[in-house]
């Protein structure tokens, strides 16, 4: 799994990140969402699940080197709409 550290003093309260993907519910190399527990399998499922459920989906950082998605945060496509919203205000 390839989740981003997760910065406690502004993610109080969230929950661990699952693992196993959302959209397939299998496990294996995962994008974890930085503000809920979701995560995903970022070449076959993210953009699935978008388009399953109509969101818009924005590609995820490249996956280069796990040291550069250890230090990007990263928002799935539900929570996406909810940080921007919150950055502007």
């Amino acid at each position: 799994m390839m989740c981003s550290q997760i910065d406690l003093t502004s993610n109080i309260g969230k929950k661990e990140n699952k693992d196993y993907c959302n959209f397939c519910k299998d496990g294996g190399t995962l994008i974890c969402c930085d503000h809920c527990p979701s995560s995903y399998h970022i070449k076959k499922c993210l953009k699935a699940y978008c388009k399953k459920f109509n969101l818009n989906y924005e590609s995820p950082p490249e996956d280069n080197s796990d040291e550069e998605m250890d230090d990007a945060a990263w928002y799935c496509p539900k929570c996406k709409p909810k940080i921007d919203k919150l950055n502007k205000d």
